[in-house]
């Protein structure tokens, strides 16, 4: 299920994610699978590609490292997923001056110097 905001399509997903709440996304999961959403839920299911970038930037944006740690670890998503700009999570850390974000991605492997094209 998609909704509309400010022209854009948002996944419930991705909706909590903007909103910064890790209750709500975690809730999403529990009941999108099986309880207990560890390895039962992949980055795929989270919806498209915009999708997942939404999630991702905002969890950077946000500065919620748990969140951050939920996406990347126990969904496997891809910390380096670029968008239509060619911007990466980390470029959006930068942007934000989201230091531990930083940390993190770095920590789990996203390139700190790769170029927006």
């Amino acid at each position: 299920m998609k909704f509309q905001r400010f022209g854009f399509s948002f996944t419930p997903f991705s909706f909590a994610c903007f909103s910064n709440s890790v209750e709500c996304f975690k809730t999403l999961c529990n009941h999108t699978q099986m309880p207990g959403f560890a390895g039962s839920l992949t980055s795929s299911m989270l919806g498209d590609k915009k999708d997942q970038i939404s999630c991702l930037f905002s969890a950077v944006k946000n500065k919620n490292s748990e969140l951050l740690r939920i996406l990347v670890n126990e969904l496997k998503m891809d910390s380096g997923i670029k968008d239509n700009n060619g911007r990466t999570a980390m470029h959006e850390a930068a942007t934000h001056g989201a230091d531990l974000m930083i940390y993190m991605l770095a920590e789990m492997g996203l390139d700190t110097n790769t170029p927006d094209y």
